[in-house]
């Protein structure tokens, strides 16, 4: 690292081609104090995105469909949990029915089409280029790694969804 006497000091990294990289101070403050609102900002960017290609929406209408959509079901989702509220589907309020359909259906089914993606669709060459850094790295274990993945893998993401679920 190369220091300065001010305060903007530099911080010096090379990387793997041998090229370095200046970062100042001031713009590491910026990012992280602005780190969490632009996490949220790129999310609803990537839906609004979305709707502008393929629905071939205006950007403004899509923004503004995104962020009312955000504002519906959170509002609902937050009245749901006072005391006497008629917002319940079966047993659960909504806020728990969103939480369970998330937590219990959606990421475990989410993990299992990325697994069954990587091991089946995705090619042997790409995923050991990932997962060794293009070759830099020795990954001895790839193998092993690549068999999990393919067989094992989506089997136990099967079972631990259909415990979840209620049906083991």
């Amino acid at each position: 690292m190369v220091f300065q006497a001010d305060r903007n000091f530099i911080l010096q990294r090379r990387l793997l081609s041998g090229k370095y990289v200046y970062i100042k101070m001031r713009e590491i403050r910026y990012n992280f104090r602005f780190g969490r609102r632009s996490d949220g900002y790129g999310r609803r960017g990537a839906v609004a995105a979305y709707l502008t290609e393929e629905l071939r929406m205006s950007r403004p209408k899509a923004v503004v469909g995104v962020l009312v959509t955000i504002l519906v079901t959170g509002s609902l989702c937050a009245l749901s949990q006072r005391p006497g509220s008629s917002l319940h589907i079966g047993n659960m309020n909504l806020f728990d029915l969103c939480d369970y359909l998330s937590s219990n259906v959606l990421m475990p089914l989410g993990g299992l089409l990325i697994v069954i993606f990587t091991g089946w669709v995705f090619s042997p060459e790409k995923l050991r280029n990932e997962l060794t850094n293009n070759l830099t790295v020795n990954l001895w274990c790839y193998p092993a790694i690549r068999l999990l993945i393919r067989f094992v893998v989506p089997v136990v993401i099967t079972l631990l969804f259909l415990t979840q679920i209620g049906i083991l």
